[in-house]
C-alpha cells in the first residue's frame, strides 16, 4: 500500500497554513478532508455565492483555492450545491473526458444529521476509467471520522481504484450511527418503563437499578415518551433515505461496467462484486434496524398512552389528599373558634361581675354622699346646735337636713338611673346594627 500527503504537480493546490490534508491510498484515492466539524479555519474564509447553510462558508481556503480543487480534481460541477444541502442525496454524473472512447463519472454524495445523528458528511468524486484515477473531496468529518475513513481506505487499499468504495464506507458509519441511536432509543424507552412500571412486557436486566418508588414524576415520564416519539420517526427515516442510497449506490456499480475500458473492466467487475456483498450487508442490517426502530414507536405510543392515563388519575388522588388537609384545618380551626369562644364567654362573664360590682359600689356611694354633704354643710360654723344637759337635742331645725339631703339623693340616682338606661339602648342598637351586618 502506498500513503503519500504530497501532491502530485509543481505547483502546491494549497497554501501550507490550510489545515486540509492531501492523501493517497493505493493506487486510487486522492482525498482532499475538509475541516472537521467544530474546528475554525486559521483565518477567515471568503463567503461563497449562495452557500449559507450547513457553514459551507467556513471552508478553511479562499474561494481561489476551492476552484482550483474542482478544476484539479475534475470534480463535478455540482459540487458546490452538494456543500449547500440539507438533505441525504447520492447523484451520479457523466462528465467530459479528453478521451474520446470513454467519459468521466462524476458522483456527489450528501449524509445529512438532520440534528440527530453525529455524522455530517459531504463527499464529491471523479472517476476517470482510462486512467483508472479517483480523486475525491470529503468534508465535514469529525477527527474521529477523519481517521476511521483513513483506515478503512488503507485496510480496503485493493479496492480503492473503485469509485465507490468510499460512498460505500460513509454508508456504513451512517448505519452504524443509526444503528447508535436506535440503541439509545431503546433504553431511555426501558428507562420509562421501569420508571412508571406500566408495562407488562419488561425486557430482561433492564435498568434493575432504577425502581418506581412511589414518587413518580408523571410529567417528566410523559415528556421522555414524548421524546423519543419525536426522535425515533426521525431515525426510521435516516434509515429508509440509507435503504434508498444503497440501492443508488447498487445502480452505479451496474453502470461502472459500461463506462469502463476493457483492460479495467476486469478489476471494476471483481470489486464491484465485492462491493455488492457490502451493500447487502449494509441493506440487511439497515432493514433489520429500521424493524427495531418501527417497533420502538408503536411500544412509545402504548406507553405514552399509560402515563398520560395514570397523570390524569393523578389530579384527582391529590385533590383527595388536598380534600382531607383541607377538611383536617377546618376541624382544628372550628375547635380553635369553639375554644376562643369559651374563653370569650367566660371573660365576658367576669368583667360582667366586676360591671356589677362597681355598679354596687356607685350606687351605694351615691346613697350616701348627699347625706355625708348635707352633714358636712350642716357642721359647718354658720349653724350653731347646742346642748347644755350634754344629751342630744333635737332642735327644730333638724328637719331641714332631712328635707334637703332627701330629694338630693332621689336626685342623683333618679339622673344615674336614667343616664344608665339611655347607655344600655345605645348599646344595643349598635349591637343590632353589627348583627345585621
Amino acid at each position: 500500500m502506498n500513503y503519500s500527503t504530497q501532491w502530485n504537480t509543481s505547483r502546491p493546490l494549497l497554501a501550507s497554513h490550510v489545515s486540509t490534508k492531501l492523501l493517497k491510498y493505493g493506487t486510487g484515492y486522492w482525498t482532499r478532508l475538509g475541516p472537521t466539524q467544530g474546528s475554525r479555519a486559521y483565518r477567515k474564509s471568503e463567503t461563497f455565492p449562495h452557500l449559507d447553510c450547513y457553514g459551507s462558508d467556513k471552508l478553511p481556503f479562499s474561494r481561489t483555492s476551492f476552484v482550483d480543487i474542482l478544476e484539479r480534481f475534475r470534480l463535478p460541477a455540482a459540487t458546490p450545491m452538494m456543500l449547500k444541502s440539507n438533505s441525504t442525496h447520492f447523484q451520479m454524473y457523466t462528465m467530459g473526458s479528453t478521451d474520446q472512447e470513454t467519459q468521466d463519472l462524476g458522483l456527489t454524495m450528501r449524509l445529512s444529521s438532520r440534528g440527530i445523528l453525529e455524522l455530517d458528511i459531504s463527499v464529491s468524486i471523479s472517476y476517470q476509467p482510462s486512467t483508472g484515477a479517483v480523486n475525491a473531496f470529503l468534508h465535514g468529518c469529525t477527527s474521529e471520522q477523519q481517521t476511521e475513513v483513513g483506515e478503512q481506505l488503507r485496510y480496503l487499499s485493493i479496492l480503492t481504484g473503485n469509485p465507490l468504495l468510499l460512498p460505500i464506507i460513509l454508508a456504513e458509519m451512517k448505519m452504524d450511527a443509526i444503528k447508535e441511536l436506535e440503541q439509545k432509543l431503546w433504553g431511555d424507552l426501558l428507562s420509562v418503563e421501569t420508571r412508571s412500571g406500566q408495562t407488562g412486557a419488561p425486557a430482561l436486566n433492564a435498568w434493575d437499578n432504577q425502581q418506581n418508588d412511589g414518587s413518580t414524576d408523571w410529567e417528566k415520564l410523559a415528556v421522555d415518551a414524548l421524546s423519543v416519539m419525536q426522535i425515533a420517526p426521525l431515525a426510521e427515516d435516516h434509515a429508509q433515505a440509507l435503504l434508498v442510497t444503497i440501492e443508488e449506490i447498487k445502480k452505479m456499480l451496474d453502470r461502472l461496467d459500461n463506462a469502463t475500458q476493457l483492460g479495467r473492466g476486469d478489476y471494476i467487475r471483481q470489486s464491484g462484486h465485492m462491493l455488492s456483498e457490502k451493500l447487502r450487508f449494509l441493506s440487511h442490517g439497515t432493514q433489520v434496524t429500521m424493524s427495531r426502530i418501527q417497533y420502538i414507536v408503536k411500544r412509545a405510543e402504548a406507553q405514552q398512552s399509560a402515563v398520560r392515563s395514570r397523570s390524569k388519575e393523578t389530579p384527582d388522588h391529590l385533590l383527595a389528599d388536598e380534600n382531607k388537609v383541607y377538611n383536617y384545618t377546618a376541624q382544628q380551626d372550628a375547635r380553635l373558634q369553639s375554644f376562643m369562644a369559651k374563653q370569650s364567654s367566660q371573660v365576658a362573664q367576669a368583667a360582667k361581675r366586676d360591671s356589677s360590682a362597681m355598679k354596687g359600689i356607685a350606687v351605694l356611694t351615691m346613697v350616701f354622699l348627699p347625706g355625708t354633704f348635707m352633714a358636712t354643710f350642716f357642721a359647718m360654723p354658720i349653724l350653731e346646735f347646742t346642748a347644755d344637759s350634754r344629751l342630744p337635742n333635737v332642735k327644730h331645725a333638724f328637719w331641714l337636713y332631712w328635707a334637703i339631703t332627701l330629694p338630693v339623693t332621689t336626685a342623683v340616682l333618679a339622673i344615674y338611673l336614667s343616664f344608665q338606661m339611655i347607655k344600655d339602648k345605645r348599646n344595643q342598637r349598635a349591637e343590632l346594627g353589627v348583627m345585621a351586618v
